[in-house]
């Protein structure tokens, strides 16, 4: 399976070409930007917005939420 590119850029884990190509508009604009900014503690881990949305669609499926 192809997942296309990942990468990190300015300290930043972009997992998609348009992610990257997006990042290096903003900058090459001068526009501010963050990635992922909002995260979610459950204790023992942080999650990220689409890594929040994986492990609950993971545990729900398991569990038959």
């Amino acid at each position: 399976m192809n997942r296309g590119y990942a990468s990190f850029y300015k300290g930043h884990y972009l997992r998609s070409s348009y992610e990257y190509a997006y990042a290096k508009y903003l900058d090459y604009h001068s526009i501010p930007w963050g990635y992922e900014v909002k995260v979610f503690d459950l204790g023992y881990k942080f999650y990220g917005r689409k890594e929040l949305l994986k492990f609950m669609k993971k545990v729900c499926n398991e569990n038959v939420c």
